[in-house]
């Protein structure tokens, strides 16, 4: 292994400064833990970008048309329980107004 390649997160360094000392030994597990949990930070940011890119991949997520201050159609296809008009039904609601996106990138409040 070369001298300047880290460990992977799960093998422990082979150079083992042991010899007795605790002080030592503590430093080098401190040295080693953090250098365990950053790798796995690392690992986990990535595996949820991934999970990330193939799920918007899966469900065709599309960046919103849509910016603050213009103004929008809600479309609603609820059909209301016992109702006459299921087909004259008013799909589309509004116009309302975009005041904010939340980061989620939904409507957060609604003017009409």
């Amino acid at each position: 292994m070369d001298a300047n390649q880290e460990n992977a997160p799960g093998e422990p360094d082979p150079t083992l400064p042991f010899s007795g000392d605790k002080e030592t030994y503590y430093k080098w597990l401190s040295k080693e833990l953090k250098r365990l949990h950053a790798a796995v930070r690392e690992r986990k940011q990535d595996i949820k970008q991934d999970d990330k890119q193939q799920y918007d991949r899966r469900n065709r997520v599309t960046t919103p048309q849509w910016a603050v201050g213009d103004r929008v159609l809600l479309l609603d296809t609820r059909v209301k329980p016992n109702a006459d008009k299921v087909i004259t039904n008013k799909r589309y609601h509004g116009p309302y107004i975009v005041q904010d996106i939340s980061k989620m990138r939904t409507l957060d409040q609604l003017t009409s």
